[in-house]
Formats: structure tokens, sequence, C-alpha cells
């Protein structure tokens, strides 16, 4: 089943990414996203999307991913030091935590 069928064509971005070139756009992490060709002239490692603030470009496949993602602060250990990276919470559609891990399933 493709991003097509899935969420209708709504995916989110899965990491920052600032446009190289002109017909690129730049997105945040979690921003939604609209997919409107998953194959523009045969090239399937850039996908054609629509931002939401309207903005018409291509970004890479492997930055977008099914579900929203935000970075959050690792915990800090007793003395205050970090205890390690950032984890990544994957939210459901309507914003609940699905579950916390590093890993999120990309397109």
């Amino acid at each position: 089943m493709g991003c097509a069928t899935l969420n209708s064509s709504r995916v989110y971005a899965a990491y920052d990414y600032d446009a190289q070139e002109e017909d690129e756009i730049s997105v945040r992490l979690g921003e939604s996203i609209t997919v409107v060709d998953r194959e523009h002239q045969g090239e399937k490692a850039w996908w054609l999307c629509t931002s939401t603030r309207g903005d018409t470009g291509f970004l890479p496949r492997n930055y977008l991913c099914l579900y929203p993602r935000r970075v959050v602060p690792s915990p800090t250990t007793s003395t205050g030091g970090e205890t390690g990276g950032d984890g990544v919470e994957q939210l459901d559609v309507d914003g609940s935590i699905r579950r916390r891990h590093i890993y999120t399933r990309l397109l």
C-alpha cells in the first residue's frame, strides 16, 4: 500500500530539510506535508510535495514519514549529567504519544 492511499497523501517531515535548489522546499521536523507526485518524471527518490505554508517543490523521500515526530530532551541523571542523546517520540495523528524510540518508519 503506497503513501497515496495512506493518510490521504499526508506525510510528515522526519527531519529538518533546507532546500538546496530552486525546485525544492524547506521543511521542519514534524511539519505536515501533502504528497502531490511520488514519481515525477520517473524520479522515485524525490517526491513533489506541498507544505502547510503552500510551498510546492521536491523533497527527498527518505526525509518523510507516515507519523509526526518530535525530538524530546534526554532525561538527566541524579548528578545532573546527560544519560545519552535525544530521544524521538512518534505521535499518532491525534497527537497522543504512540511510542518513544530512535527509529521511525521512513517512506
